[in-house]
């Protein structure tokens, strides 16, 4: 693989050119060029390329001293020295400094090319393996998201199943909904006659949701409801109306065919995340079992009705 920025620095044009012309041009890289120390470390620094050909002895600043201010900057940039002067010693001590490979000038195209491949090779690997730890690291915090996810939905059912009294349950439904998608408010609304009743709130000055019985104006859930469907409204769909939030997600409580009323997220602050369809799946499995425990209370009544 080819393609990588080799950065120069070398204060004989003629080493410029050299190289550019027959090693790595030919080869698919692309060269950048400096003239001495000084300027090859600010090129490196600012540029970050992929590798530098660094000349030993060079005015203003050696290659020694270009060395100890990469490490100083905490500069992982491969680097070969290139030198009219190698031994043993200062073998050791370039590579102590955290040189992949020097060359003895003069040289051939074909031997800095190899010095190149392998110092590359060595560098595109240790890319490869830091991008597939993320990727893992990633993976595995998505993975615990929705393990918790799971974990809430889960706690929430069971409190669905005990037929807990709804002024109770009601929250938190709102409680495990704020929870699962990160939401400031959240709000569960049902249909009463031709206007809302806010049933559970949690605002965004409280720490938990709580009961509520007051009549609601929200334009985005009578919308949920109208159309019997989930939406998710961003901050640029948002800003056309009046007082509305940073990012909403609402979705209708239903049994079958029949809209009871519908659940609400919504997001305030300007910096604070939009929410996704995601968050509309989370908050439409919180949404049945608000219609459920709705459904369960309401037979429940109507037994009690018919057994008096």
């Amino acid at each position: 693989m080819a393609g990588e920025t080799i950065l120069i620095v070398d204060d004989a044009q003629q080493n410029h050119h050299f190289l550019n012309d027959y090693v790595l041009v030919p080869n698919g890289y692309k060269p950048m060029s400096a003239r001495d120390g000084v300027e090859g470390l600010q090129m490196a620094l600012r540029n970050k390329p992929d590798l530098i050909l660094l000349d030993l002895n060079m005015p203003r600043m050696d290659g020694m001293e270009v060395l100890r201010q990469l490490n100083a900057n905490n500069s992982d940039i491969p680097v070969i020295l290139m030198t009219f002067h190698g031994s043993e010693d200062i073998a050791v001590e370039v590579y102590r400094m955290g040189v992949k490979d020097y060359v003895i000038k003069p040289f051939y195209p074909d031997e800095m090319l190899r010095a190149i491949e392998k110092s590359l090779g060595e560098s595109r690997l240790k890319k490869e393996k830091d991008a597939l730890i993320e990727r893992m690291m990633q993976s595995n915090k998505e993975l615990q998201a929705r393990v918790n996810e799971l974990n809430v939905l889960y706690s929430t059912g069971k409190s669905v199943a005990q037929l807990m009294p709804m002024d109770q349950l009601l929250p938190r439904l709102l409680d495990a909904a704020v929870q699962t998608t990160g939401a400031e408010e959240a709000y569960l609304m049902l249909g009463d006659g031709d206007h809302l009743t806010c049933r559970a709130a949690k605002r965004k000055d409280q720490t938990r949701a709580v009961p509520a019985n007051v009549v609601a104006t929200d334009p985005l859930a009578a919308m949920a409801i109208k159309n019997a469907r989930s939406l998710v409204a961003d901050a640029e769909r948002l800003k056309r109306i009046p007082g509305a939030p940073n990012s909403a997600a609402y979705v209708p409580v239903m049994i079958q065919d029949r809209v009871l009323g519908a659940m609400g997220i919504r997001n305030l602050s300007p910096d604070s995340p939009q929410f996704t369809t995601h968050h509309a799946a989370l908050l439409s499995a919180l949404s049945d079992y608000a219609a459920i425990a709705l459904e369960n209370a309401r037979n429940l009544d109507m037994l009690r009705s018919n057994n008096s």
